[in-house]
């Protein structure tokens, strides 16, 4: 429609803009689905579609050149498995190519496997008051859908904590009385869901029914021996298997006649090509009757769309030209030029099957398009070629009458001049006859320097200028295209894919019977359409009403989950900016703070916002002051210069009456909790984390699953779909990770030691907060979700145990008293390091390691981060020992438990124990001089303040320690 709507730019724009927003959504739905349940993701895609002329979603968006749509993997899987068929993939390639040239081995069970042989566990399903029967492995997510499809209806009443309450276990024996059911199968009765997979389970039907459509389910049943051997070769990848080797044997036949073989007398082997390539022909019409259009015209139209369809048919017409002209004796000659350059395009054509290799299918996009833009050059590069070559032909050989003289001085000597052979002879007559008259090949040129300056600026042109056009014009071709590889070579995938899905087994030219059933089938049907309701198999999957019913339902409620997620993250990153916002403003104001510092003990300002803070206050006194004495100093000059009569005439002016300014309240009467500024989650008294749940994850690009604070408990019902994150150092199993949990099955995943002394790799796996709950062999963070699970950049699942010291003394002035606030607290200081891996201040700490106990962690990791430890010479590392032994004697506990960690996941969170040491006289390590090492990059004194933004909780550690020592805050 936008390329309809011609000249107007507008609406053409917005019509693009309204296709790529409604193909964003299309995507977004498809994700979700994909997310949630593959197999009814595979069978959307694949349904029909009544309002949309019976298509199907694949062809919508191919019709609609949706590229990255076909691109999703949700997509890609359901292609694999139409490009498999039904032939499982856990099949040995070198098995299949056996079975492919030895097929009486096909049937033998274990060599090729199927998709039906795959199941081997009992199915568990429910049974509907019809009798039809449901697959219920994935009961969970299916259910719920089926529960929300029928609240969607109208049925309120209808509670998600019904569903299995609705489901009851029974068994049914094979043998008995009423229907029977599949060997090893549990059923269940149901009254409220109906049937999601009921097509699965035909009574009655021992083995499976093939159909020529396409059928990605499994069917649970068993596979005859002439079923297997059918379906092995209607796979179409062994069909594609089996074309590549007929046309390179094609090629080879074609390819000896030409060369040795080509005679007068047609040879047996000529009239089988002939025949061949006639079966060819067959079965590009065959393509075109069996489009998936009504209308001839339109199924010519896509036929023709295609540039391999378009070199088929190049191919076709020069073969049968030069076949009929090999049949004249005189054009014997002409013909097998005609059939050389056919088999050259038949060679080229090769290059089709190389679409289905990553590697090489974006190429031949490339080469597509940079033949097009190949098609834009020629067009500017004649425009030159004419003007230069009528110019030099008409300066150098004048009134040349012969036509193939002035053809071959205009576009044969200017073509190849492009090129180098730049006939100077020619040009400046090396060669010529001077007594040869105007029209004769060999007569002598006219104006030779005027012909090489021409040449010169024609060289000039076209080998500097458009050469480099064109070769900026085929960088750009790439690089447009190898930014975008993946999505072109899926796409380009589709469409083979497809093609040899409609393609009959039996290869050329034994696809003549092929032909034959399909023409007799059609003729069958014209003469008695009720007789045979057969057609051509089509990339539709037919399903029943009902299930076609639930997909429906349950596909509406998967949109509106997505346009509910997609307003939640436009939301999210509303709050995002509104974050970094108030940053700024608190940023801002420490530095106002600092401005406005109390002159008499330097501390910054605690409540700048309040009226009549004391620093600010006393410098607004003394300002008005200064402005006062100025005053009266000039009232005085003005008054002696009056009563001197130095002044003006008419006496000093009259100036405007200033009324003396109130006293501001004193606020030193306020009390502690009236002037306090909360600034911590624990001064608000929220108890859920917020850090733990901030998006990305750190170091890396991934968004947590959005969790709103009423959703983070356990407790409450959430559609919780978190992403699954463990960093790549952790996964190499570094001697402070555990096992990989996550990819062990749930019945067989290795069940650690939670909640208690792990002896086997010496590690604490209790909680400071008691005991944590543990779920499917994985422990649930405390404090509720995150909207990560795995362990993301921790090691261990529940529990990672730190120890952070807090190293404070009290701030001095330069002449060694100690500071205090506005309020008369001392004002403290503590030792602060500046994390390498984001900048942000924070206390010394690390993790206990294996066998470490908490006091000695405390030790090494002030040591290494604050003193640089590690990089001094053994009598330094001596003396700084001494001095942290000395200092971390007598150090108090101020707090133990869960930290709210930007790295914490729903499985693996941090808890600390944070000690306090205190250098009362600043005698210990306040001598020392400090050097960041390890995982630091820088080390200060910072005062201990509720302003100063640091990592993780551990501005709440600093108060902790603050109230302690009676200090401010």
């Amino acid at each position: 429609m936008a390329d309809e709507a011609g000249e107007d730019s507008d609406l053409g724009s917005e019509l693009v803009t309204h296709a790529s927003s409604y193909e964003e959504m299309a995507i977004g739905v498809l994700n979700e689905c994909y997310n949630d349940d593959e197999e009814r993701t595979a069978l959307i895609l694949v349904r029909e579609l009544p309002n949309w002329g019976n298509q199907t979603c694949l062809n919508v968006a191919v019709s609609a050149d949706n590229k990255s749509f076909i691109a999703h993997s949700g997509v890609q899987n359901l292609l694999t498995e139409i490009w498999m068929g039904k032939l499982s993939n856990d099949n040995n390639y070198w098995k299949l190519w056996i079975c492919s040239f030895f097929p009486f081995i096909i049937p033998f069970a274990g060599v090729v496997k199927f998709r039906e042989d795959e199941s081997e566990e009992p199915v568990e399903v429910i049974r509907n008051p019809d009798g039809s029967l449901k697959n219920l492995q994935k009961k969970s997510a299916e259910d719920l859908a089926i529960v929300k499809a029928m609240q969607y209806q109208g049925h309120a009443e209808i509670k998600e904590d019904m569903l299995d309450e609705s489901l009851h276990m029974v068994t049914v024996q094979n043998g008995g009385g009423g229907d029977a059911t599949p060997s090893g199968v549990q059923v269940k009765t149901e009254s409220n869901l109906s049937a999601s997979r009921a097509s699965l389970f035909q009574q009655g039907e021992e083995y499976y029914h093939q159909t020529a459509n396409v059928d990605i389910l499994d069917s649970g049943k068993e596979l005859s021996w002439w079923q297997r051997f059918v379906l092995f070769y209607d796979s179409p990848m062994i069909t594609f298997r089996h074309n590549v080797i007929e046309y390179l044997l094609f090629l080879s036949v074609f390819s000896y006649i030409i060369l040795g073989n080509f005679k007068e007398d047609i040879s047996s082997l000529e009239i089988f090509l002939v025949f061949w390539v006639f079966t060819l022909f067959l079965e590009e019409f065959r393509q075109i009757a069996q489009g998936e259009s009504n209308k001839w015209m339109i199924r010519l139209h896509d036929w023709i769309s295609d540039y391999w369809n378009i070199a088929d048919l190049a191919t076709l017409l020069l073969f049968f030209s030069g076949f009929v002209m090999r049949l004249i004796p005189e054009t014997l000659s002409a013909a097998r030029v005609l059939l050389a350059l056919d088999l050259a395009i038949f060679y080229i054509r090769i290059l089709h099957i190389f679409s289905i290799f990553k590697n090489l299918g974006p190429k031949l996009i490339m080469i597509q398009r940079m033949m097009v833009d190949l098609l834009f050059f020629i067009c500017i590069l004649f425009v030159f070629i004419i003007a230069y070559g009528v110019a030099a032909q008409a300066i150098m050989f004048p009134n040349t009458t012969t036509f193939a003289e002035v053809v071959k001085g205009i576009f044969y000597r200017s073509y190849f001049q492009m090129y180098g052979e730049l006939f100077l002879d020619v040009i400046m007559g090396d060669s010529c006859n001077e007594t040869a008259l105007p029209g004769d090949p060999d007569v002598c040129p006219e104006y030779s320097g005027i012909g090489v300056t021409l040449l010169s600026f024609y060289m000039l042109l076209s080998n500097i200028l458009l050469l480099n056009l064109l070769i900026a014009m085929f960088s750009y071709t790439f690089s447009a295209i190898q930014d975008n590889t993946d999505i072109y070579w899926k796409y380009q995938r589709y469409g083979l894919i497809k093609e040899y899905f409609s393609r009959p087994p039996l290869v050329p030219p034994f696809i003549i019977f092929s032909h034959i059933f399909f023409l007799g089938r059609f003729i069958l049907q014209s003469c008695c359409g009720k007789c045979l309701n057969s057609k051509a198999g089509e990339m539709k999957q037919i399903l029943p009403d009902t299930e076609v019913s639930q997909l429906v339902k349950w596909e509406i409620i998967k949109s509106d989950d997505y346009i509910r997620e997609e307003k939640q993250r436009q939301r999210d990153q509303i709050d995002e900016r509104v974050g970094h916002t108030k940053d700024r403003v608190e940023d801002l104001l420490q530095k106002i703070e600092l401005i406005f510092a109390d002159p008499e003990t330097g501390a910054p300002s605690k409540a700048l916002g309040l009226l009549g803070e004391k620093a600010l206050e006393n410098r607004l006194n003394r300002l008005e002051d200064q402005m006062e004495r100025t005053n009266q100093a000039i009232d005085w000059i003005i008054t002696s210069l009056s009563e001197n009569r130095l002044g003006h005439k008419e006496g000093p002016p009259e100036l405007k009456a200033i009324e003396p300014r109130e006293e501001l309240e004193d606020l030193s009467s306020m009390t502690e909790e009236e002037r306090k500024v909360p600034s911590t989650i624990e001064e608000l008294g929220i108890a859920i984390h917020i850090k733990a749940r901030t998006s990305p994850y750190p170091n890396t690009a991934i968004r947590r699953f959005p969790v709103p604070d009423g959703k983070v408990s356990w407790d409450t019902f959430f559609n919780y779909r978190p992403i699954s994150y463990t960093h790549d150092s952790v996964l190499a199993m570094p001697h402070y990770a555990d096992v990989d949990l996550l990819d062990q099955p749930k019945s067989k995943r290795q069940i650690l030691n939670f909640n208690e002394m792990d002896n086997e790799c010496k590690y604490d796996r209790r909680s400071y907060m008691g005991n944590y709950n543990v779920q499917d062999g994985l422990p649930l963070n405390p404090k509720g979700r995150t909207g990560v699970i795995g362990r993301g950049m921790l090691g261990r699942f529940g529990p990672n145990h730190a120890a952070d010291p807090v190293v404070t003394r009290w701030k001095r002035s330069p002449d060694g008293c100690i500071m205090t606030d506005e309020t008369g607290k001392r004002v403290l200081e503590f030792v602060a390091i500046q994390r390498r891996d984001n900048s942000q201040w924070a206390i010394p700490g690390g993790m206990v390691e294996p066998g470490d106990v908490v006091s000695l962690t405390l030790k090494k990791e002030f040591g290494e981060e604050a003193l640089g430890e590690l990089d001094k010479k053994e009598e330094e590392k001596k003396a700084i020992s001494e001095a942290i032994d000395k200092l971390f004697k007598n150090g108090v506990a101020v707090y133990k438990g869960y930290v709210d960690d930007p790295r914490n996941t729903d499985n693996a969170w941090m808890e600390t124990v944070c000690m306090n040491f205190h250098d009362e006289d600043g005698t210990s390590v306040g001598q020392l001089p400090f050097q960041a090492g390890d995982d630091a990059q820088g080390v200060r004194w910072q005062r201990v303040s509720s302003k100063i933004p640091l990592f993780a909780s551990h501005t709440a550690m600093l108060k902790k320690v603050a109230e302690f020592h009676n200090a401010a805050f």
